[in-house]
């Protein structure tokens, strides 16, 4: 978040930008965070200064990408509360 300005609607999300679901399991995962509105489907393209023959960075260029909603951090502090209530 931008520290100048406590209504700043800037927020930089450091790390893991977007993830991929390539395991049954872990697609049956993946579904049941976005029912809980966990992750959304990321519809985004990726985008280079130069001309490339190979793909961005070596990432996959198959869709689906997913994204945590409200940034990639609240994916695992959602994930650490549903563990917590599991085990309550």
């Amino acid at each position: 978040r931008d520290g100048n300005d406590e209504t700043s609607t800037l927020r930089f999300d450091h790390g893991c930008q977007f993830f991929r679901a390539d395991t049954a399991k872990f697609k049956k995962l993946v579904h049941e965070w976005m029912e809980k509105g966990y992750v959304s489907e990321w519809n985004g393209d990726f985008r280079s200064s130069t001309k490339q023959e190979h793909e961005f960075f070596g990432l996959p260029s198959t869709p689906p990408f997913y994204v945590a909603i409200d940034g990639m951090q609240t994916l695992s502090k959602n994930m650490l509360i549903d563990a917590a209530s599991e085990n309550s």
